[in-house]
């Protein structure tokens, strides 16, 4: 388990009403969104949400909050809060489901 602040971590992001796709990957005690279009960029406040596209977390599973805008050339960097703070719980619970069993008999 990886949390997600981790400087390993990374995943694809969107805006939730700017609908801007980028990287959001672990600062270590935050969350940066990188490679985001400057055309159309997310805005402070915004909630960064999952893609669904790499496979692994579902679209539209809230991340963070964008808290800063920093623009460079095409791009904009955001920084971004994130919205759980594992910090704060001692545990976790991990729910695994076994497709290959799904519909078989007892």
């Amino acid at each position: 388990i990886v949390p997600i602040t981790d400087a390993r971590h990374a995943l694809g992001a969107r805006g939730e009403t700017s609908g801007v796709h980028g990287t959001l990957r672990g600062t270590g005690d935050g969350l940066r969104l990188e490679h985001a279009l400057a055309r159309t960029p997310p805005r402070v406040g915004e909630r960064a949400l999952t893609t669904g596209e790499d496979g692994v977390f579902p679209a539209g599973m809230p991340l963070g909050r964008v808290t800063r805008l920093r623009r460079d050339g095409a791009f904009v960097t955001a920084d971004v809060e994130p919205l759980a703070r594992p910090e704060l719980h001692g545990s976790v619970l991990i729910g695994v489901s076994d497709s290959r069993s799904r519909g078989a008999a007892p």
